[in-house]
């Protein structure tokens, strides 16, 4: 039995474009930062789940419908998320950019 995915859509805040992301419901609510942190600044396809650290994903605040999700641990099915919701996301500070020869 495989998990089961369902669409969730990425949007920063105040922007006008969707991203449309598969998570597996079980997924975690620090999946949904990670992938971020893959799209905003780690572009480089040698990155891999170290760089994407706690200290980052700090830097990543989500909210659904107006009310933050604070709790990384939490499924996505626990923190409200369903399929096809717009969860939006404001980055508070400078992410750290990683070149190849740091990896």
């Amino acid at each position: 039995m495989g998990l089961k995915e369902m669409l969730v859509y990425l949007r920063h805040e105040g922007g006008n474009k969707n991203a449309a992301y598969f998570h597996p419901t079980e997924d975690k609510v620090e999946h949904l930062k990670q992938e971020i942190l893959k799209r905003r600044h780690y572009q480089s396809p040698g990155i891999t789940q170290k760089h994407l650290a706690k200290e980052e994903r700090k830097k990543v605040v989500l909210s659904l419908n107006g009310v933050p999700l604070d709790e990384e641990g939490k499924t996505l099915a626990d923190a409200g998320i369903a399929e096809g919701c717009v969860v939006t996301f404001v980055v508070t500070e400078k992410l750290l950019g990683i070149k190849k020869s740091e990896e």
